[in-house]
């Protein structure tokens, strides 16, 4: 319990130094720790998490440091074999969050109609006086009813379409990212590491999945406005 309101604490102070009124004026030191603690806090969660989880993360390709710039100069980019490669992780997240999303919206769809059918045939089979035929499709009908309440399909689809918007936007904001430096590089990883978390271990079991859905879309937000901030003190 005591972890976890550290690892809270430590969320709640890191996004107030980078991503709050005073991070402009906050110095390159401090936004700089803030964000490495952000990122341990991530780290620690993949560590945490199912093997899965672990070994997506451990793909995730690390790029070698960049020459240091000259003074005044702007920080270097990392080679494009590198960006290319983080890039197709990326990819891959976000066709298999699209592939999930679809599945589920039309488990979602199937059952609807499903048991819409089968209550119209019960009630026709009940006008006609077709008990047993009347009494199956009711069930029938209860029973998938039943199962896809008990069974999230629907949180699912809208948790993996979450996923697939957020992994797009990642995807997007690389691909604009010119030069795509170290800092931008790191921070890419770091957003895909936590969607491989949230895909692995934080699923929704039951009700909605919009609490989910918002909380990651609040830690990814923050990570990114960190590192845009950090890099414009770089420059």
């Amino acid at each position: 319990m005591r972890r976890y309101f550290r690892e809270i604490f430590v969320w709640v102070v890191t996004t107030a130094l980078t991503s709050g009124p005073a991070a402009a004026q906050a110095p390159k030191k401090f936004q700089l720790e803030a964000v490495q603690a952000m990122r341990h806090s991530i780290s620690e969660e993949v560590a945490k998490a199912s093997v899965q989880v672990q070994e997506q993360a451990a793909k995730i390709p690390v790029a070698a440091p960049p020459p240091a710039a000259l003074p005044d100069q702007p920080p270097p980019a990392v080679s494009a074999s590198e960006k290319s490669a983080l890039l197709g992780k990326v990819n891959d997240f976000q066709t298999y969050a699209t592939g999930e999303k679809d599945k589920f919206s039309r488990l979602a769809a199937i059952s609807l109609i499903a048991a819409a059918i089968l209550g119209l045939v019960g009630s026709i089979a009940s006008f006609l006086s077709w008990s047993k035929l009347g009494g199956v499709s009711s069930l029938i009908a209860v029973a998938v009813i039943g199962f896809f309440n008990a069974y999230p399909v629907s949180p699912l689809a809208d948790f993996y379409r979450s996923l697939a918007t957020q992994a797009t936007a990642l995807k997007v904001d690389c691909d604009l990212r010119e030069p795509f430096t170290l800092e931008a590089y790191d921070s890419a990883a770091a957003q895909l590491k936590l969607l491989y978390v949230y895909e692995g271990d934080k699923r929704p079991k039951w009700g909605s999945s919009e609490a989910v859905g918002q909380d990651l879309a609040g830690q990814l937000q923050s990570l990114r406005t960190a590192s845009n901030r950090l890099e414009a003190k770089a420059n």
